[in-house]
């Protein structure tokens, strides 16, 4: 079964198994999305986005 994401560029739901996920619409990096999580969707989208900016501090 494949991960669903998150784009962050134009907001679309996806599901993708490669990694990076990238956006079959706008080619946007993708983030996971858990749907069994009780979290908050504004919650989810805020560590959401501390991720990947330290993903992306890391590679740099």
């Amino acid at each position: 079964m494949y991960s669903k994401y998150k784009c962050f560029g134009c907001g679309g739901s996806f599901n993708s198994e490669e990694i990076p996920a990238i956006c079959p619409v706008c080619k946007g990096k993708g983030v996971k999305i858990k749907e069994d999580s009780k979290v908050s969707e504004e919650k989810r989208w805020r560590r959401a986005i501390l991720r990947a900016k330290q993903f992306v501090e890391k590679i740099e």
